[in-house]
């Protein structure tokens, strides 16, 4: 087999997997719920499910077959874009809210710009890990509401550690291209090229971590509460904090990868430990029942 036949069996592999009908209602729920998590709050999300859920169990007491009764409500996915449809007066989230940031800090990054030395890759690494937790948190809260199959946190920490690869390979191409511009067209280009890229650049990444904190502080009144937002908020200040001295009191020349990698090692830690809550936690016991707000009775931890 070759690659082009195994990536198109993958790909059909994926497809029929998310086109197969759900074998329950727990199972049609986490569907759906990880499709709306994509348009709407986690709150939001949950009372949703909530008034579908009743839909549900009152549908399955006149119908017997799970079958017919998921064709009569549609797939989950229909379901979100039906939903969608209805709501269109209401503001994206959370697509709007980076774009509104990203207005406010324009005057201020435009400044920041020309500092030498200033990278944005360790505001962009603690950005997208952020990111990666509050979505693995979040699929944990459907998977302890509604358990169906395997939680798929590897696959969300791996797509994450991705983007944080390419981060990495952008900020070493832009150095080595510094470290070695000899010639006149080298930097010509990499005087032009550097400053605009690191200003959409730093422009993207700050108001995405801005984004990603007012998500947090939204999301940690919902419904986990042993998974700890602090620890996200540690790890950031403390990659904040570390990095901020490393620029006051070292050479910037000679500690270029301390900038780098310094700062990834501190939030790191933190990151590990947050991870750590992601992999660890399994869905939660069917006898668990949560209420409209999406708070857990009968939790102890």
């Amino acid at each position: 087999m070759n690659k082009t036949t195994a990536f198109t069996s993958y790909k059909n592999r994926c497809k029929n997997r998310a086109h197969r009908s759900p074998a329950s209602i727990p199972e049609y729920l986490h569907r759906l719920g990880l499709s709306l998590l994509w348009h709407y709050p986690m709150a939001q999300v949950f009372d949703i499910l909530t008034d579908y859920q009743e839909y549900l169990t009152a549908e399955k007491e006149q119908e017997a077959d799970p079958d017919r009764l998921f064709q009569k409500f549609g797939s989950p996915e229909a379901v979100t874009k039906e939903l969608l449809t209805e709501n269109r007066s209401e503001k994206p989230y959370p697509y709007l809210m980076p774009f509104l940031w990203g207005a406010l800090l324009l005057l201020f990054l435009w400044e920041a710009m020309h500092q030498d030395g200033l990278s944005p890759v360790f505001l962009c690494l603690a950005c997208f890990a952020l990111f990666g937790l509050i979505r693995g948190r979040e699929h944990m809260a459907i998977a302890r509401r509604f358990p169906a199959g395997q939680f798929p946190a590897g696959r969300i920490i791996l797509t994450h550690m991705l983007v944080i690869v390419m981060i990495a390979v952008k900020e070493g191409i832009m150095r080595y291209a510094c470290a070695h511009a000899e010639n006149l067209p080298v930097k010509i280009f990499h005087m032009y090229t550097d400053r605009l890229i690191n200003a959409l650049f730093s422009l993207f990444v700050l108001s995405l971590l801005l984004t990603a904190g007012v998500m947090l502080v939204k999301s940690a009144f919902s419904s986990i509460r042993h998974f700890p937002a602090a620890v996200h908020a540690a790890g950031a200040a403390v990659s904040t904090a570390k990095t901020l001295q490393t620029l006051k009191s070292m050479d910037l020349n000679q500690t270029a990868h301390e900038i780098l990698f310094y700062p990834l090692i501190c939030y790191g830690t933190a990151l590990v430990i947050a991870l750590c809550f992601t992999v660890l936690l399994r869905p939660g016991k069917p006898e668990k029942h949560y209420t409209q707000r999406g708070g857990c009775h009968g939790c102890t931890d």
